[in-house]
């Protein structure tokens, strides 16, 4: 999933430190043309895992099978077959779904297995459309094209051009900072459409597919949009049902449909997600590099249902670095400046890596502001009156442009949120339960100085917690405050896929919106939170045992001496910051004295 450059670099890279360290490289891969001459050996293996070459990777690939055991030879052009072989060790050919193949052939399907599929007369349009990151970087500008029905556009770019936020936005997950995208069907926002409306009309694959399971086995996974849409119209669902078994046959998983989807291998797991998002017949298809883990075979059974969902009407849009794919496309759309140059010079140095217009704060030594933290809770003590708390908040308020940014605002207010209902509980309680009465003298200004305190108490870190790096803060607790070793990794481990989680708990809300999973009764949407949580406390489960897993690859299990890639200094800036937090004690308590 990267451009030719970004992998170019990343080989190189790879090379570099295993030439270095005169290490062992095992590369397991697909696509063979950038390690050829890398990798003196090469290995093939078959469907069913047993050796099927090994030798000099020039001998290897000049074996002539090889390509039609479904091996991406170097030079070798894609396979164009009406019908790929299967992931089963039984070579049987794959159906296709429908009757027509741009390519020739019938494999096996006919009309009547074709879902009722929404008015496809009308075309994807973009006016004037701007993309911008979270971060306020802008991606692309007056982007104005049109996708016809029946036609494939890939969308093509450097990596982090904002090829997926493009294919986000058009889905309704992000508005375009300017401009207008017309949907075939859509009269108004997309955004505005419940759960199903939104499903007849587009579809989505991410790039991420180990999101977006919502069953546990595969023919219920394919089936679950279409059992969502027609489960009042037995002939709709009929037809889907038909369509849903074509499609594991022609994608190689009709051996699997009973598996859990989880159980899948990558390439096999990103062939299901396809079918799943496609069986119920949408009109717009929106495929996030959908040819991603795919041995010759299988890309070619993926190419084939892209040219029948092009040729049953669809408007289909692949966000792809695949060159293969590219060719076979109606029309391209370019986001960026295309990487077509010789790779550049890379420095391989390992540095600090600070975001383009960062605050001040993103700088500082994390130990400083852990310090400036400590500093509020201190000082929030000798808030003894709600005039006292106002000041300290006042200068806590002023110094906020230290540490946030008009694009991290929004964040910030929320995670206020919380400690503002916090805040008022306690004022609350201390207004109703006071010995002189709700409305007794000097019962408001007490409630008020409870309230001031817990803000004095939790604000500033609540802020400084948007800047807190926390691979930065592991390296400060473990090289400043020589706090032991082990403990630190597994704090930081569990700090990254803090945020990790949320941006997983929103991808998994959009693919069951999209995918029409979400019912608006109140039985139904408590039904999809259960399952949704359940889908996430599974996905953590495996990525904390890949994550363990990988640590102790690593050797953070038995190592006795430990380096760091990073030093963490301590500068002019950090002391600065001290004296911030100086300040945060010493305005309450000067006050205090008065």
């Amino acid at each position: 999933m990267l451009d030719p450059v970004a992998a170019t670099t990343v080989r190189d890279a790879v090379v570099a430190a295993a030439d270095a360290r005169n290490l062992t490289l095992v590369v397991v891969e697909h696509r063979l043309a950038d390690w050829v001459e890398v990798c003196p050996r090469a290995v093939v293996l078959d469907q069913a895992g047993r050796v099927l070459a090994d030798g000099p990777t020039a001998q290897v690939l000049a074996d002539p099978a090889l390509p039609e055991a479904g091996i991406w030879v170097p030079g070798a052009p894609p396979a164009s077959g009406p019908c790929p072989a299967t992931d089963s060790e039984s070579q049987d050919p794959a159906p296709k779904i429908g009757t027509h193949s741009r390519t020739g052939g019938t494999c096996g399907s006919n009309a009547a297995e074709r879902a009722d599929f929404p008015d496809r007369g009308a075309a994807l349009e973009l006016s004037g459309v701007r993309l911008t990151a979270p971060d306020g970087r802008e991606l692309a500008a007056d982007l104005t094209a049109t996708a016809a029905p029946g036609t494939f556009t890939v969308v093509t770019g450097p990596s982090g051009a904002g090829k997926s936020t493009l294919l986000h936005t058009i889905a309704g997950f992000l508005d375009p900072a300017a401009g207008r995208i017309g949907l075939p069907g859509v009269s108004g926002d997309v955004a505005r459409l419940n759960a199903q409306q939104l499903a007849r009309s587009v579809a989505w694959l991410p790039q991420q597919v180990n999101l977006i399971w919502a069953r546990r086995t595969v023919i219920d996974e394919v089936l679950a949009t279409s059992r969502e849409l027609f489960a009042d119209d037995p002939d709709s669902l009929a037809s889907a049902t038909a369509r849903a078994e074509s499609l594991l046959s022609a994608l190689g998983l009709s051996d699997r449909r009973e598996a859990d989807p989880h159980q899948l291998s990558g390439g096999q797991q990103r062939r299901l997600a396809l079918a799943a998002v496609i069986a119920h017949g949408p009109a717009v298809v929106l495929l996030d590099e959908p040819t991603v883990g795919q041995d010759r075979h299988t890309w070619a059974a993926i190419r084939q249902v892209i040219d029948q969902l092009r040729d049953e009407g669809c408007i289909v849009l692949a966000a792809t670095h695949d060159e293969d794919l590219i060719t076979l496309a109606d029309q391209r759309w370019a986001i960026g400046t295309e990487h077509n140059a010789a790779p550049v010079t890379v420095d391989h140095a390992v540095g600090e890596v600070i975001a383009p217009g960062a605050p001040p704060a993103a700088r500082t030594n994390p130990l400083a502001l852990l310090i400036i933290a400590l500093a509020g809770v201190i000082g929030s003590f000798f808030v003894t009156d709600w005039l006292i708390g106002l000041i300290t908040l006042a200068v806590t308020v002023l110094l906020s442009p230290l540490a946030v940014r008009r694009q991290t605002l929004r964040g910030t207010l929320v995670r206020m949120v919380p400690v503002a209902l916090a805040a008022l509980t306690v004022g609350w309680s201390a207004l109703v339960f006071s010995d002189r009465g709700p409305f007794g003298p000097g019962t408001g200004a007490a409630a008020a100085k409870e309230v001031t305190r817990i803000l004095c108490l939790v604000v500033p870190g609540v802020i400084l917690v948007g800047v807190l790096d926390p691979s930065r803060l592991g390296d400060a607790l473990a090289q400043r405050a020589r706090l032991p070793h082990r403990p630190v990794v597994a704090s930081t481990a569990a700090l990254l896929r803090l945020q990790q989680l949320l941006d997983d708990w929103q991808r998994i809300a959009q693919v069951r919106r999209i995918r029409g999973l979400v019912r608006r009764s109140l039985t139904g949407r408590t039904k999809h939170v259960a399952s949704m949580t359940f889908t996430l406390l599974v996905h953590v489960l495996r990525q904390a045992q890949v994550m363990a897993t990988a640590m102790d690859a690593r050797g953070f299990a038995e190592a006795r001496r430990r380096t760091f890639a990073l030093p963490s200094p301590w500068r002019g800036p950090d002391w600065l910051a001290l004296g911030v937090g100086a300040l945060l004690i010493a305005v309450p308590l000067l006050l205090s004295l008065r």
